[in-house]
C-alpha cells in the first residue's frame, strides 16, 4: 500500500518525480481552495474529521491521530450527520437524520450551509445517519426503514446515492440489500486504494465490505469485542481504516482505533479520546500520503538515528478540478 525510500536510493529521477507530485499537489489544492457563498472547503490533507453532540447540535472536531485528541472547530449547532468529504469540492455534506432529512454543506470553519432535502429521497427513510462519498463526486447515504426502538438489523435499509450539485440535490438511483439492516452500520466509508466501501456491522463484530452497485454486505477478516459500536469510520492515503467508537459495551465512544488491512487486522487502540455519545467521521483520502518515524525513538546527543519516510499517492482517483 506504500513505498520507502532512504536518501542514499533517491536519484535525480526519483527527486524530481516527486517534486512534480508536490507541485501537482499544491495546484489542486489551490484550485479547490475557491470559497463558495463565501464558505472556503476543507484542505485535502489526510485529517480526520468527526462531529459529536446531540442530533440537532453536532460540533465538528479534527482527530489528533496521535492522541485521539478532538480539537473543535466552529461554534457547533450543526445537524450533519451521515458525514462525508467530496473529493470533487473539498466541502464535508451531511444530512438531518430526522425528516425530512434535509442535506447540509460543512466548511472549513465548522459552519454548515443547508441545501435541503434531496428530490426523490425514499418515503421509507426514518433515520439517515450512515454515509460517504464515492469517488464520482456522488453522495451515498443509507437510511434505516424503522424506528430507533426497533431490534437492530431485522429490517433492510435503503441506500440512496444522491447528487449533490444540483439544487436542490437529487437522488440518482436507490437500492437495498437484506445484509443490511437498521442500526447495524453506524458509519461507512471508502478504501482509497482499493475503491471498495467498508463498515463496522455491529450484529456481526466485524468489518464488512460493501457492494456499491447492490448494497450486499460481506463480513471481512476476523471477528473482534472492540470497539462494540463505532459512530465514526474513516480511511487515510496509505488504506488504513480509522474508528472513533466504545470500548467492549455499545455506548459511550471515547477511543481511537486503526485497521491496517481490514480484510485481514483487527483494531488495535491509538490512543484514548473524550467521551460523546454520538459520532460519525469522514476524511478526504484522496492525497498524497507521507509519514515519518525515527528509531530509536529518543537518543542522546551524538547517537545514530534512522529516519524513515513512507510515501503514498495510490488512491484510486484523483479528481479533476
Amino acid at each position: 500500500m506504500s513505498a520507502s525510500w532512504s536518501p542514499s536510493s533517491l536519484t535525480r529521477r526519483g527527486l524530481l518525480g516527486l517534486a512534480v507530485v508536490l507541485v501537482t499537489v499544491v495546484a489542486v489544492a489551490a484550485a479547490a481552495a475557491e470559497p463558495a457563498d463565501g464558505q472556503a472547503p476543507l484542505a485535502c490533507d489526510g485529517g480526520l474529521y468527526i462531529t459529536t453532540g446531540s442530533p440537532d447540535d453536532m460540533t465538528l472536531t479534527r482527530v489528533d491521530q496521535t492522541t485521539g485528541a478532538l480539537t473543535p472547530i466552529g461554534d457547533g449547532g450543526l445537524v450533519a450527520n451521515a458525514l462525508g468529504h467530496n473529493p470533487e469540492d473539498g466541502y464535508l455534506y451531511g444530512i438531518d437524520r430526522d425528516a425530512p432529512h434535509g442535506i447540509v454543506r460543512v466548511s472549513a470553519d465548522g459552519n454548515e450551509q443547508p441545501l435541503g432535502p434531496a428530490t426523490g429521497s425514499p418515503a421509507s427513510w426514518e433515520l439517515t445517519y450512515v454515509g460517504t462519498f464515492l469517488a464520482n463526486g456522488h453522495y451515498l447515504v443509507l437510511g434505516d426503514n424503522a424506528p430507533a426502538a426497533t431490534p437492530r438489523g431485522t429490517v433492510p435499509g435503503t441506500w440512496a446515492e444522491i447528487d449533490v450539485t444540483s439544487q436542490p440535490p437529487h437522488v440518482v438511483r436507490t437500492f437495498s440489500h437484506p445484509s443490511v439492516g437498521n442500526n447495524d452500520l453506524q458509519d461507512v466509508a471508502l478504501d482509497p486504494v482499493d475503491g471498495e466501501l467498508y463498515a463496522h456491522s455491529v450484529t456481526r463484530d466485524r468489518i464488512v465490505r460493501i457492494d456499491p452497485a447492490s448494497g450486499a454486505a460481506t463480513a471481512v477478516g476476523p471477528s473482534f469485542t472492540t470497539p462494540a459500536n463505532a459512530g465514526s469510520s474513516f480511511f487515510d492515503a496509505f488504506g488504513r481504516m480509522w474508528l472513533y467508537g466504545s470500548g467492549a459495551e455499545t455506548g459511550t465512544q471515547d477511543t481511537l482505533y486503526r485497521i491496517d488491512d481490514p480484510s485481514t487486522d483487527t483494531p488495535v487502540v491509538v490512543a484514548d479520546g473524550p467521551a460523546v455519545t454520538n459520532s460519525d467521521g469522514a476524511s478526504c483520502p484522496f492525497t498524497l500520503g507521507m509519514e515519518k518515524t525515527v528509531t530509536p525513538a529518543t537518543a542522546c546527543a551524538g547517537t545514530t538515528v534512522t529516519y524513515r519516510y513512507q510515501i503514498t499517492s495510490e488512491a484510486i482517483d484523483w479528481p479533476d478540478t
